[in-house]
């Protein structure tokens, strides 16, 4: 996982030119100012792009949330927000000083890093394991 997260941080560096920084938050702290706005959040769903009828399971979430699974390493977490009809963009604060831990990658190794596994790969799993006996 560290990995991922060096190949992560040197492809958005690379993109924007700029150095990034790996920052820690409380989920329970970032969730509650996230209540503050109209927002939709949740790990990215990535999928198969040649699997048309995995694509086809993926109906009823939201566009926002979904990407091909050439970019599953980056285990993305979105904010999104509903933009109304005419609005071509808008921009949202969200009050986050003083909630964060910046660290470095290096520290991070240090870590026990937990991952949540979401219901929809759980199901992935139990079909392909039903499927091939």
């Amino acid at each position: 996982m560290i990995d991922d997260i060096a190949r992560l941080l040197k492809g958005k560096e690379e993109f924007t030119g700029n150095k990034c920084r790996i920052i820690l938050f409380d989920k329970n702290e970032i969730m509650s100012r996230l209540e503050d706005i109209e927002v939709e959040c949740g790990p990215v769903r990535y999928y198969d792009t040649t699997d048309v009828k995995e694509y086809w399971e993926l109906v009823g979430i939201s566009p926002y949330f979904l990407k091909s699974q050439a970019y599953q390493y980056q285990r993305e977490y979105r904010i999104a927000k509903r933009l109304e009809e005419n609005k071509k963009g808008e921009v949202v604060s969200l009050n986050v000083t003083n909630i964060g831990k910046p660290i470095t990658l290096s520290k991070l190794a240090n870590y026990i890093l937990v991952c949540n596994v979401d219901l929809f790969q759980v199901s992935k799993l139990v079909k392909w394991v039903t499927e091939k006996k």
